[in-house]
């Protein structure tokens, strides 16, 4: 331990801890497997993960995280953290380093700490954020911010340091940038002269990703962004299904604004609407430099969503100067007018998520399949015929249409809507599939006749056969239901609450510490 004078505040007065829990990543991984499990995680399966001070053994080490999963927070709580028990650590952005250099990157406090490690023969922690945000220019700032630090540390200060870097996935190559980092921060072995090992690294790269945030750390951020009580927020959570649109700080910052602003979640719908528009956005701090409007991010997004769907494939390839294999390429699927940097500025929205190294993917496949609906209903209003939607979504069997698989979640999607062409849609599907609404969609959306005319569709084909088997969710009923699926005139019609949510439908209760 290195013990220094407490130079300036101890934390981030703005600050909410959370204990992050972190997951080891693997590239031996299926990509598939890795987003699944960061979405199955908000249903009560956190496996505990690993807390900062294991994460602090390892002398390398880069947090990945999506968007708005609250890197920068963390990485500067725990520089404070350490500077307040006495050691050595220091907080600096990586883009200021490329681009003022590093004096003019460190803060008073900064210097301060420098200057009393360099006298000292402890060690220091650097917390290098945003290997992303270095990479807004060009790639090459990022190494050139390396190559500064090195220099200002020199070979014997290198010796004494530990470095975490942060990073968005869909912005780390593994390839390029691991290989650098290694190159510029690892040191030789300390071995005896002539050791054919001495000149290996002493360290290994570690990587490893923020893990989603449960019922607990939902509720004490939220409680920190004005939400009071914070318990009536986590039940309408419950009652809106919503858990999925709560993983990330930034997911629970978004609720709790439009909580204060409304009083309420609302549907499946406008949450979705919500949470595209907010995510679409580019941060204040790129927005300057950002090459999309909002309008042509959305667009954009939609053609991938159509594109994903279409080709049964959920990823798309980042451009890491090899080839990479599996997952769709991103500029194939968007117009020829789309420019390298306007393609790079929407795979870098916080809409999608990294799925693995070199790919990413929709932050929710909910997302995915909504905007796959919409890229269409924009298509019909722009004069594509019904006959096309028809041979897209379903086969034919003599006169019996029958719903292609690929896309049953979109058709439930496309059920709801007042267009001249939705009644015809609406009764293919309830000739051919129905029961699609009790997994797909947002049922709450649809218009009450069509909902008992849903019933009573299933209903017939229970008859028919004398036994119906349905997939379904608690969430889907929960939306399904209302009270105006019960005829006025029926003597049995009374209030209906809807269904709680089950176990797999909610996130844990309970904090689960990191080990």
């Amino acid at each position: 331990m290195n013990l220094l004078p407490n130079a300036g505040p101890t934390a981030p007065t703005n600050h909410v801890d959370l204990d992050r829990c972190f997951s080891t990543v693997s590239r031996d991984r299926d990509p598939e497997s890795i987003a699944i499990e960061s979405y199955s995680d908000l249903y009560g399966h956190l496996w505990g993960g690993r807390g900062w001070p294991d994460i602090l053994k390892s002398r390398l080490v880069v947090v990945l995280g999506e968007p708005g999963s609250g890197k920068t927070a963390e990485l500067r709580q725990q520089a404070a953290r350490l500077r307040a028990t006495g050691e050595a650590a220091l907080f600096i952005r990586l883009d200021e380093i490329a681009t003022q250099g590093w004096d003019a990157a460190l803060s008073p406090d900064d210097r301060i700490t420098l200057t009393h490690w360099h006298t000292g023969q402890g060690n220091v922690t650097i917390f290098l954020d945003s290997v992303d945000e270095s990479k807004i220019r060009q790639a090459e700032d990022f190494y050139r911010a390396l190559r500064r630090t090195v220099a200002a540390l020199g070979s014997a200060g290198l010796r004494r340091a530990r470095f975490v870097l942060s990073s968005r996935i869909s912005e780390w190559h593994p390839e390029t940038d691991g290989a650098e980092v290694i190159r510029l921060l690892t040191v030789p072995s300390a071995a005896p002269q002539g050791d054919n090992n001495a000149a290996e690294p002493a360290a290994a790269l570690e990587l490893v990703q923020l893990q989603p945030l449960d019922r607990e750390r939902i509720g004490r951020f939220a409680a920190a962004r004005g939400i009071n009580p914070v318990e009536d927020f986590l039940t309408a959570l419950e009652r809106a299904h919503a858990w999925e649109f709560a993983r990330r700080p930034l997911d629970v910052t978004d609720l709790a604004a439009y909580w204060i602003q409304h009083n309420r979640l609302g549907s499946l719908t406008d949450l979705l609407e919500f949470s595209i528009t907010r995510n679409l956005r580019e941060t204040p701090a790129r927005e300057k430099l950002d090459p999309l409007t909002l309008a042509q991010a959305r667009a954009g997004a939609e053609d991938l969503a159509a594109a994903a769907v279409v080709c049964r494939t959920l990823t798309f390839r980042i451009p890491d100067g090899n080839l990479m294999s599996g997952g769709l390429d991103a500029r194939a699927c968007l117009p020829p007018s789309w420019t390298p940097a306007q393609i790079s500025a929407l795979l870098s929205r916080p809409i999608f998520d990294g799925a693995s190294y070199g790919h990413i993917r929709f932050h929710h496949r909910r997302l995915l399949e909504f905007l796959a609906a919409t890229w269409l209903r924009r298509h019909l209003a722009e004069g594509a015929g019904l006959d096309e939607l028809e041979q897209l979504c379903f086969a034919k069997n003599g006169d019996q249409r029958i719903l292609r698989a690929a896309f049953a979640s979109v058709a439930a999607w496309l059920c709801a809507g007042d267009g001249s062409w939705h009644e015809r849609f609406r009764t293919w599907v309830l000739d051919s599939a129905p029961s699609i609404h009790l997994r797909f969609g947002d049922p709450a959306a649809l218009e009450p006749g069509y909902r008992r005319r849903l019933l009573a569709a299933l209903s017939v084909r229970g008859r028919e056969r004398g036994w119906l088997g349905l997939e379904t969710s608690r969430s889907a009923l929960g939306r399904l239901v209302s009270p105006e699926l019960v005829p006025k005139s029926s003597p049995h019609r009374r209030p209906i609450s809807g269904f709680r949510p089950s176990q797999r439908d909610a996130p844990s209760s309970s904090l689960r510490p990191c080990s």
